[in-house]
C-alpha cells in the first residue's frame, strides 16, 4: 500500500507551528480514520507522535481513481509547539528541515 501525503500548509506563528495539508493509503478510503502527526528525529530516529484535527478533503484522489475510492475525510490539521513538542528539547531542527524542504517525519 502506498502512503499519500501532503503539507499544503506550514506557518510559525510565534513557537507555534501551524501545519496543514492531507494524508491516507492509496486504495483505502478514508470513512472511518483516525489520524496523526508523527515527527521523527533525524539522528535517533525517536518519534512523537501528536493530535492532528480532521478537516475534509472533497474530491481528493478522484482524479487518480476515477471515483473509485473516496479519500474525503484525508485532511487534518495540527499546532505544535516547537519549544515544547513531546515534551522535550526544542525541535527547531525539524523546522529547519520542513523549511528547506526535506521531511522532518512522517504524516501517518
Amino acid at each position: 500500500m502506498g502512503v499519500r501525503h501532503h503539507v499544503a500548509r506550514a506557518e510559525l506563528q510565534g513557537t507555534a507551528l501551524h501545519l496543514a495539508g492531507h494524508a491516507y493509503l492509496h486504495r483505502v478510503e478514508t470513512q472511518d480514520v483516525t489520524t496523526g502527526l508523527v515527527l521523527r528525529e533525524r539522528d535517533s530516529g525517536t518519534e512523537f507522535r501528536l493530535p492532528v484535527t480532521h478537516t475534509a478533503t472533497p474530491g481528493l484522489g478522484a482524479d487518480a481513481d476515477e471515483g473509485a475510492y473516496a479519500y474525503d475525510l484525508a485532511g487534518f490539521e495540527a499546532v505544535v509547539d516547537i519549544t515544547t513538542a513531546a515534551g522535550q528539547t526544542p525541535r527547531r531542527r525539524a523546522l529547519g528541515h520542513l523549511a528547506r524542504g526535506r521531511r522532518p517525519g512522517r504524516v501517518a
